[in-house]
């Protein structure tokens, strides 16, 4: 199963494509378009995503759901997010869209999880290639941590996050997150085999 994960942002937005539960591809996108309010911002978001669906053909996309809190920049960032459900929507791939805190709470255990965590995490469990003289972006490990959460979605519980949470939390000691060694061992080989 191959799952698009998108940390949605204005810029430096974290992509990050799973074949399974194994990066393939991640990318932090920065557009060039100066104006965040000039059509040619959307254009560039548009293209971007288009360039991503056709390359991965993902079975699933994950998206960040809109985070509202930055105050200068509330309409631009609904309108990035309108133009990707459209999209999203008229290509006819199922999508999750995955609230910060849900799949932070999925991903390391908790809601509130830091960057340095979310980064810990991600680090632990998978394997990037980062492109020469560059470094995975903490944009690229929130993408992963949201396609991982969307792929374990769509994989065991066909899309509700909700059913899932509920299911992995029984399973979370203390500070663990769902991909710690001790959790890999057991309880994901068992979550997967459903």
């Amino acid at each position: 199963m191959v799952t698009l994960g998108i940390d949605i942002a204005l810029r430096n937005q974290g992509v990050c494509v799973l074949n399974d539960n194994k990066v393939v591809y991640h990318e932090r996108f920065n557009p060039t378009a100066e104006d965040f309010y000039h059509p040619e911002f959307l254009v560039e978001h548009e293209k971007f995503l288009g360039i991503c669906l056709d390359t991965f053909k993902p079975d699933i996309v994950a998206v960040e759901g809109g985070s509202l809190a930055s105050k200068n920049w509330q309409m631009s960032i609904g309108e990035l997010f309108g133009l990707y459900s459209l999209t999203l929507y008229k290509s006819q791939i199922p999508t999750v869209i995955l609230p910060p805190m849900k799949w932070k709470k999925i991903f390391t255990g908790r809601g509130d999880a830091t960057k340095a965590r979310i980064r810990e995490v991600a680090m632990h469990n998978f394997t990037y290639s980062p492109k020469k003289g560059r470094r995975v972006s903490q944009d690229e490990y929130d993408a992963t941590g949201i396609a991982f959460v969307g792929y374990l979605s769509a994989r065991l519980y066909k899309g509700e996050t909700l059913k899932l949470q509920k299911e992995i939390l029984k399973l979370f000691k203390g500070e663990s997150g769902i991909l710690e060694d001790k959790y890999l061992n057991y309880n994901m080989s068992n979550l997967l085999k459903k």
